[in-house]
C-alpha cells in the first residue's frame, strides 16, 4: 500500500470515529466533499494548510493522521 492510500484510510477511520460525514468535514474546512473523497481514496493528498485544518477539526495531532501502524506500508 502506498502512503496516500494509508493516509486516506487513517483519515477515514478518524473521521468516522468522530461521527462526521465527508460532507460535514469538507464544509467545516472549506473544501469540496470530492476533495475529502479523493484524500480518503488515496487519489491525492492534502496541502499543508488543509492538513492542519483536518487535524484541528478532527481534534487530533497531525502525526496521528500518519499513524499507519495497522497498514502494510
Amino acid at each position: 500500500m502506498d502512503a496516500r492510500k494509508a493516509f486516506g484510510q487513517q483519515l477515514k477511520k478518524i473521521r468516522e470515529q468522530k461521527g462526521m460525514t465527508q460532507e460535514y468535514l469538507a464544509e467545516i474546512i472549506g473544501i469540496s466533499d470530492r476533495q475529502i473523497r479523493n484524500y480518503e481514496g488515496g487519489v491525492q493528498g492534502p496541502t499543508f494548510g488543509n492538513l492542519e485544518k483536518l487535524a484541528k477539526v478532527l481534534g487530533v495531532r497531525i502525526r496521528d493522521l500518519f499513524d499507519f501502524s495497522d497498514s502494510d506500508l
